[in-house]
């Protein structure tokens, strides 16, 4: 036994109580006494007995009345009676009211021992059985939950499309993007009924955050007045927590920590009653961050609420870190025809082309010298296959991101090999220059790309895909095992607990099976591995 059970014995007889204490502890069982029906009552109130062991008659009360009493306290535990021969009457009927069952004097050892290691094996296994009933039951009603919240989600990722695409438009002329920075606090800010939200950007001198952003809900205007520089020091809670790359949710400002007073203050001073901040990232070093704001009420955001401004977070930062820098690109085709026109619309949109092979020896050696944002190949590109290619590239600069030009006859099979390697997208080689280019401003800040063309493709081939790529060849096992923890209803926090992981690392994760799996949220990613069975909710 791992746990000691625990028993109750109730006699008014001393000598009884003794010695079965002796004899159950002995043999490895936690043992209280009483004598009155009272006194088992109180122990019963605070604390919980496998097995109740009483004798029928008692002093202050008859037996039936105190089994009735103790099965509305735990309703799990088991009652044993004791009794004489004179009153089997009384003990059949206790049994027929819920008692497990009966022992009569004199008491025999071995048959006390028995019946009690009978009993309690039944609860074990009635217990589990409850609780395993319990949890698939919890498992079911979440994935219905879950279910009927794909149409939410489908509002969440619509968000994330508009955002997103609104940013990768702008994302080459500082004025366009400072307004879709702007539009996508209003976006998100309506979406979640906040009422004010703000983006703060690192100093250059990086002594304080500048506030460089805002979005006030009409009539808001009044209420928040902010600062427009806030020193890390000032907020000594929340600054390591930033630091950490943490976001920070506080459902109730009223309930922060007390060594939280100066955030505390400063939150009260505009009336702020919940809020969420998501730090800003730039390769994984912070470079500011995003507060988003209720005044008028409070607010809890959800866990794929959370995750999705994660997302939006990064392409946010991304965007801002490189306005008014060209975007430096290597080209890797073979075909000639097809590798003058990419270089062209490189140059002609005003990006930087560092360089252009026909192989991928040669391309190599330009990633190496030149270290370009950005890296087009070709899957067919000769002398290496297209995952070994991408992944020795990411080898060499990790943080670079892969743009992969597709064969005709086979956009699908080269979009999820590229996308396993480590790709940032993929296009077909019959894609536009205008496609080409928004593929590349897209990738540039963030985001996963394919094209409608591909997507059909995709589609065509479903079938055939679901019968080639198992869960294995799409997520590793870490992803695997997260995803089936989320299913059982797990928060981030508490996977990360149980596989010794932080939140944080989690919710990278989770982008991470976002981004390999085509969905945008952790109920998405969730439906999909249990639709193809890369899951089970057992």
């Amino acid at each position: 036994m791992s746990e000691k059970e625990s028993i109750l014995i109730v006699d008014d007889d001393e000598g009884t109580c003794k010695s079965l204490s002796l004899i159950f502890g002995k043999n490895n069982y936690t043992i209280d006494t009483a004598s009155t029906g009272q006194e088992a009552l109180e122990k019963a109130y605070g604390k919980f007995y496998n097995v109740v062991l009483m004798d029928i008659k008692l002093p202050d009360m008859e037996g039936i009345e105190l089994l009735s009493a103790l099965k509305e306290i735990h309703s799990d535990l088991d009652v044993l009676i004791i009794t004489a021969y004179a009153s089997m009457e009384t003990a059949k009927r206790a049994v027929n009211e819920g008692a497990s069952g009966y022992i009569t004097k004199p008491i025999n050892v071995n048959e006390v021992l028995t019946t009690l290691k009978k009993t309690i094996e039944k609860q074990r296994s009635i217990i589990d059985q409850v609780q395993q009933y319990k949890l698939s039951q919890e498992a079911v009603s979440k994935l219905e939950i879950k279910i009927k919240s794909l149409e939410y989600s489908s509002s969440l990722s619509d968000l994330f499309i508009r955002i997103s695409s609104n940013i990768v438009a702008a994302c080459s002329d500082q004025n366009l993007l400072g307004d879709a920075i702007t539009d996508a606090l209003k976006e998100t800010g309506d979406f979640f009924n906040a009422d004010y939200s703000d983006i703060f950007q690192f100093s250059k001198n990086g002594k304080c955050f500048k506030k460089t952003y805002e979005w006030l809900k009409e009539g808001m205007l009044s209420s928040k007045n902010g600062p427009e520089e806030i020193y890390p020091e000032s907020f000594p809670w929340l600054s390591p927590l930033l630091t950490k790359l943490q976001h920070v949710h506080i459902p109730v400002v009223n309930d922060l920590p007390s060594v939280a007073s100066a955030e505390k203050k400063y939150f009260d001073s505009d009336n702020i009653q919940s809020l969420l901040i998501i730090p800003l990232t730039n390769y994984n070093v912070l470079s500011g961050f995003w507060g988003i704001y209720t005044i008028t009420g409070k607010k809890m955001w959800m866990e794929d609420e959370i995750a999705l401004l994660h997302v939006i977070s990064d392409i946010l930062a991304r965007a801002m870190s490189h306005t008014g820098e060209k975007i430096r690109i290597a080209v890797g085709e073979e075909k000639t025809l097809l590798r003058n026109g990419i270089c062209t619309a490189i140059v002609n949109a005003g990006m930087e082309l560092i360089g252009e092979s026909y192989d991928s020896e040669t391309l190599i050696e330009i990633v190496i010298q030149y270290q370009p944002d950005l890296i087009i190949i070709n899957a067919n590109l000769p002398g290496s296959d297209e995952q070994t290619l991408i992944k020795h590239i990411k080898e060499i600069l990790p943080l670079s991101n892969i743009l992969v030009i597709c064969p005709e006859q086979n956009i699908s099979g080269c979009f999820l090999s590229a996308i396993q390697a480590g790709a940032n997208g993929s296009l077909p080689e019959s894609s536009s220059s205008d496609q080409l280019i928004n593929a590349i401003k897209a990738i540039h800040v963030g985001q996963a790309v394919t094209t409608i063309a591909c997507a059909r493709k995709l589609e065509k081939e479903r079938t055939y895909l679901e019968q080639k790529y198992t869960a294995n060849d799409i997520l590793n096992k870490g992803e695997i095992e997260i995803l089936t923890l989320a299913s059982k209803g797990m928060s981030n926090k508490a996977i990360g607990e149980h596989i010794s992981l932080s939140e944080r690392t989690i919710d990278s994760r989770f982008r991470s099976i976002f981004k390999k799996t085509g969905t945008n949220s952790r109920t998405e990613a969730i439906y999909k591995a249990l639709k193809n069975d890369w899951i089970t909710l057992s």
